[in-house]
């Protein structure tokens, strides 16, 4: 159940050495997957990393960045190389560049470049998913169409960054994940776009005929990433049902009180989240703002129910016995669609 219409990227496939900017290698967001979709390691020595500098406006930011260098030292591939950018490149002709944010596309001077490719993400449109009008939408008339993301970039707003709206637009090739970002592109009149076919990274070989887990959820420590909207859905189960739920920092004691029937995990690795996958039976996604979406992809791979907001490759997929889509951001229509495929499963017991 994953998209018909992607196409295999076979770009990397040229012998031409290749750059990909980047601002750290955590293992979380979209850079984390762009990499994995590229699968560095078979690159060798035809690849290297530019790490972007951060703006320097305080001792925080400087000690920052000696993080993410550090960091992607110790875990980039082995056979790759990595570089410290701090001032704008001019492009090579003979080399493939590809930009992975949108603050990388502030350290390349010739965007319009044919040997330039942008690696193009929801995340993109922060200022935008950060506001009380993108909340407000979701919630009333539900998610935003492929048009309205591109009208932020001809109306005069404050809800996208106002470099990104000059930088964009000269940029000629494209790499993305999903048809809904595609046609975004496509209104601003792009035409070499390849969406990269995203296959699940979470995978466990067992499956469990009895689920030790009736829910699963996802707090990111981001307000357009649900959070809200899953703390109100555990809060709603808690006393009923066995949750677990997936954090990335401790903010989660601050805001739920542990019961036994919720079971915290702290960034977990791919292989225990994997596990918890398989053991689960409900997939609960809130989040507003996915480029792919791989939660539900992975949820469906492993034997889940998934409820799940409108976003990513979800935009284009008609609801269906195993998965139930959320058009408007309300705690209802979520307790809806979870209360019916309860009924359904206690009707099968």
């Amino acid at each position: 159940m994953v998209e018909e219409k992607t196409v295999q990227l076979d770009l990397f496939q040229s012998p031409n050495q290749k750059v990909i900017l980047i601002e750290n290698l955590f293992p979380n967001g979209g850079t984390r997957q762009f990499l994995k979709l590229l699968k560095l390691y078979n690159f060798k020595d035809k690849t290297k990393l530019y790490l972007v500098r951060r703006d320097f406006n305080s001792l925080r930011d400087i000690l920052g960045f000696i993080k993410d260098y550090f960091y992607a030292i110790f875990h980039k591939p082995k056979n790759i190389k990595i570089k410290l950018i701090f001032n704008p490149i001019h492009l090579d002709k003979n080399i493939l560049y590809v930009s992975t944010s949108r603050r990388t596309l502030n350290f390349i001077n010739d965007l319009d470049s044919p040997n330039h490719f942008h690696y193009f993400q929801h995340i993109e449109f922060w200022e935008y998913l950060n506001s009380d009008e993108f909340f407000n939408h979701c919630s009333t008339l539900g998610y935003p169409s492929p048009t309205y993301f591109y009208n932020l970039f001809t109306s005069q707003n404050k809800l996208l960054d106002s470099n990104y709206k000059i930088n964009l637009p000269k940029i000629n090739n494209f790499l993305t994940v999903s048809e809904f970002l595609c046609k975004i592109l496509e209104k601003l009149n792009k035409k070499n776009i390849k969406i990269m076919r995203v296959y699940p990274h979470i995978t466990h070989a067992h499956r469990y005929r009895k689920k030790e887990y009736d829910f699963l959820l996802f707090y990111r420590a981001s307000r357009f990433k649900g959070d809200d909207m899953a703390l109100k859905i555990i809060n709603k189960y808690k006393d009923l049902f066995k949750i677990v739920v997936i954090v990335f920092n401790n903010n989660i004691y601050q805001k739920i009180s542990v019961t036994k029937n919720i079971f915290i995990h702290i960034h977990p690795s791919d292989v225990i989240l994997g596990e918890l996958f398989a053991k689960s039976w409900l997939v609960i996604n809130t989040s507003l703002s996915e480029g792919f979406g791989s939660i539900p992809q992975e949820a469906l791979e492993h034997g889940c129910h998934v409820v799940s907001s409108k976003t990513g490759w979800l935009t284009d997929t008609e609801p269906n016995r195993r998965v139930k889509i959320i058009k408007k951001h309300i705690l209802d229509n979520y307790t809806y669609e979870i209360d019916k495929l309860l009924k359904m499963r206690n009707h099968k017991d």
